[in-house]
């Protein structure tokens, strides 16, 4: 049995040791390590610090579960988003090695604290409208949600840290 977990910097626990620096593995004080060690289970945190809920849904999407899995999915804001290119995506591999978040043809990050690139910024001036941000978060938790009850029953959790999901103005 194995606790596979998703989300954003919150749950792969970046920031807990003192820098911005995102480390090449989550931090050993994050929420899901306590989690895992209080269930005495096997963890695979699946997090990547700056994640989208876009990137979050696509990663759980085609992860290759175990029939014993307890999946948490920790839903990021609603203020960042991922541009999903050229991909040569195969199923049932491990998503987090072939997400190249580097190659912009393949995934391009967006998020409002790079104000310093136009195209991202003309993205939220032109495109980004709160509302359609919690439309599409609401789409994609329920399809997961179906998705991974069909396939693991009752063992899939959900949760947002407050707030997060609100109608945030950029």
């Amino acid at each position: 049995m194995r606790l596979v977990t998703f989300g954003d910097s919150f749950t792969y626990g970046q920031g807990l040791d003192g820098t911005p620096i995102a480390h090449p593995n989550s931090h050993e004080q994050a929420w899901p390590c306590h989690m895992a060690k209080t269930l005495g289970i096997e963890l695979d945190n699946q997090s990547v610090p700056g994640a989208s809920n876009k990137l979050i849904w696509y990663m759980a999407m085609n992860y290759r579960y175990q029939t014993d899995d307890i999946v948490v999915v920790a839903w990021s804001c609603n203020t960042r988003w991922l541009k999903v290119g050229e991909v040569t995506h195969k199923m049932y591999t491990d998503p987090r090695h072939e997400i190249e978040l580097g190659d912009d043809d393949k995934f391009r990050q967006y998020g409002s604290w790079m104000e310093d690139q136009p195209d991202i910024m003309s993205f939220y001036l032109d495109h980004w409208h709160s509302v359609d941000m919690h439309i599409e978060l609401c789409s994609k938790m329920d399809q997961l949600n179906r998705y991974l009850q069909d396939k693991l029953g009752p063992r899939v959790f959900f949760c947002c840290i407050p707030g997060i999901s609100d109608f945030i103005p950029l």
